[in-house]
């Protein structure tokens, strides 16, 4: 594997990526991070979220953003 990416898909989450200050994630923002990068996340809002997780074995981040736009 060579990147993770996460997506929300609905609600309000917060995502904290390696030792960096948690960020509000908008649904529909894409995070990329490089195989083995320390994560979490949560809701912050009061309804239920949604996410998905890409792992990506191969190719470069413009192809996962190309293969993200067909999504919409």
């Amino acid at each position: 594997m060579k990147y993770h990416v996460w997506v929300v898909l609905a609600g309000k989450m917060e995502i904290t990526i390696g030792s960096a200050k948690p960020v509000a994630a908008a649904e529909g923002q894409a995070f990329f991070m490089q195989k083995g990068t320390q994560h979490g996340f949560r809701n912050t809002g009061t309804t239920p979220a949604a996410v998905m997780e890409i792992f990506v074995k191969d190719g470069s981040a413009g192809d996962v953003l190309a293969a993200l736009e067909q999504l919409r």
